[in-house]
Parts: C-alpha cells; sequence; structure tokens
C-alpha cells in the first residue's frame, strides 16, 4: 500500500512540475514585433507595417532578404509572411496569395542578400500588408493579423521561422 502511494505522490510531482514548468518563457530570444505605422488606413492606401526583428541574443545572427522597404517588384516579402489574417469581427481566414514576384523586376539580382543583426539590436523592415491578396479584398473593417520572418540563420547549422503575436488595425 505504502508503494501505491508512493508511486502516485510521485506521479503526481512529476505532472505538476511539468505542466506548471513547461514553456514558462520565450525559449529564443529573437523577437518578430510587427508595428502598423497608423491604427486606421484609408480604404486604397499602402497598409504600411514596420516589422522589427529584434536580436536579443549573445551572438549575431542573419536574414536573406532582397530589401526592407516596399518596392514595385515586393522585394520586401520575400522573408516576410503573413500566415493568419482575419476580417473581425470573425475568426475566419481570408488569406489567399502572397505577393508575386512583381512587375520591373531589375536584372542582375541572382539572389537576396545576407543581413546581419548584431547582438542586442534589431532590423526594421516595412511591409506593404495590402499586397497580400485576401477573400473579398482589402474592405472597411477591422483586421487581426500575425507576421512571420522566415529563415532567421541563428548559427552555421540553424535556422528558424519566428512569429510575432497578433496585431489589429482598421481600414475606413
Amino acid at each position: 500500500m505504502a508503494k501505491k502511494i508512493f508511486i502516485l505522490l510521485f506521479f503526481l510531482s512529476v505532472l505538476g512540475y511539468v505542466s506548471n514548468g513547461q514553456f514558462p518563457k520565450r525559449q529564443l530570444a529573437i523577437y518578430v514585433i510587427p508595428k502598423p505605422q497608423k491604427t486606421i488606413f484609408k480604404a486604397g492606401e499602402p497598409i504600411l507595417i514596420d516589422v522589427e526583428i529584434k536580436n536579443q541574443l549573445k551572438h549575431e545572427i542573419r536574414l536573406t532578404a532582397f530589401a526592407f522597404s516596399p518596392n514595385e517588384w515586393n522585394g520586401e516579402t520575400g522573408h516576410i509572411e503573413l500566415p493568419d489574417i482575419y476580417r473581425l469581427p470573425e475568426i475566419v481566414q481570408i488569406w489567399v496569395a502572397r505577393p508575386g514576384g512583381g512587375k520591373n523586376f531589375p536584372r542582375g539580382i541572382a539572389a537576396p542578400g545576407w543581413h546581419s543583426i548584431p547582438a542586442k539590436s534589431s532590423k526594421v523592415s516595412t511591409i506593404d500588408v495590402s499586397k497580400w491578396q485576401v477573400v473579398g479584398g482589402w474592405t472597411p473593417g477591422k483586421y487581426q493579423l500575425l507576421v512571420r520572418v522566415n529563415k532567421i540563420d541563428v548559427d552555421r547549422y540553424s535556422w528558424v521561422n519566428v512569429t510575432s503575436d497578433p496585431i489589429t488595425f482598421e481600414i475606413q
């Protein structure tokens, strides 16, 4: 009987430790922090969002990207995704397609560049969210979305994709 009680107490203590201590804080100190340049945009205008990639590691990280600001050939969108886009109050995915290569892709660019972000610093990439296609178009209303920065090289052996917390903005 004492053995059964001991085993029961052991399992309860292990289960309590796992559930309370599981992922208590961010596991990797790289953050993606999107900030809309305005809280309310006018219908038809660019929806500009500054995406800060914050490196809190003790060493540099690297990011592969064509551009860090909007251009006519969508170079700023190559390393960024919007995995979830919602037109509130409904939480129904309205994402249709990411921007293509755009027009007037410059000749002579063979591949994106490798950009370093030193330890304890950040880099900002500005994107035009209106370049992503959504169901029904970017009509007036409130929107919520997530931003993901892809393929951040952490060291010579590994890379990560980092997703932001949700942000909201309005189109009038």
